[in-house]
């Protein structure tokens, strides 16, 4: 008996991992998902029958320049550049 409460507990929890029957799997056991049919840019949806379909697509925001980058300073310039106002 090992005098660390937690070390024992653990030990036990691994005995019982290792002593447990090995898991027997074939090829029906798996699934698989054809990842050509997703990508990054659409939306899916998954109806309550387990069908998957494709959201309508929203408009996105406009995507910023990375901080600290070229872009990002000529937007920051662009923004306090003052406005010229006509009345």
């Amino acid at each position: 008996k090992h005098p660390d409460r937690d070390v024992r507990t653990v030990s036990k929890e691994l005995m019982f991992i290792i002593q447990a029957p090995e898991l027997a799997l074939n090829s029906s056991s798996y699934i698989t998902i054809n990842m050509d049919n997703f990508n990054d840019d659409s939306v899916y949806r998954r109806a309550p029958d387990g069908t998957i379909s494709k959201r309508p697509q929203t408009s996105k925001m406009p995507e910023e320049p990375e901080y600290g980058s070229i872009e990002w300073a000529l937007a920051q310039a662009e923004l306090d550049r003052p406005s010229s106002q006509v009345d």
